[in-house]
């Protein structure tokens, strides 16, 4: 059997807070891998965001003008979003990773997908906590080499 080449530098991409994400950082570097990790929680959220966006949206989805659920202002590059996929691809760009791995949310808003591919290091999504959003999940599998999630065991999922 074939022994399996192990990257050299990794970017850990989260979301949240990650205790997980620094104790995969140990676990790397004791292997010899160099580690960088980015976080989206520390992106700040802008006030335009905070203050419009969020809001005019609500009001959209209790004026029953937008469907609940679907954002406005998707593409602009003062959505928190954006601004925290923007950071990513700099983050990226900056540490040139043999290999992303991104825990938990699989992108980053509508230009996050732009982002993922953008990204040619290959990407591994891997999912810590139950699931349900499947159908969102299915849209953003597909800009990933490997995706690992964790389901509802009631639910039936087929990726294909």
């Amino acid at each position: 059997m074939q022994k399996m080449k192990l990257p050299k530098k990794i970017l850990i991409a989260y979301v949240r807070f990650p205790p997980i994400a620094f104790e995969l950082k140990e676990a790397f570097e004791a292997m010899g891998i160099e580690v960088s990790i980015f976080l989206a929680s520390e992106v700040p959220v802008s006030f335009v965001h905070k203050k419009v966006f969020r809001r005019l949206t609500k009001w959209a989805w209790s004026l029953r003008l937008v469907k609940k659920g679907v954002g406005l202002f998707l593409d602009h590059p003062l959505r928190w979003e954006n601004v925290a996929g923007d950071r990513l691809y700099q983050a990226y760009q900056d540490f040139q990773p043999d290999l992303v791995l991104f825990i938990q949310e699989p992108t980053y808003g509508n230009r996050g997908n732009k982002v993922l591919h953008k990204i040619t290091a290959p990407k591994i999504g891997w999912n810590v906590e139950a699931y349900e959003e499947i159908e969102r999940l299915k849209e953003s599998c597909q800009f990933f080499d490997a995706y690992n999630l964790l389901a509802d065991s009631r639910m039936k999922c087929n990726f294909e």
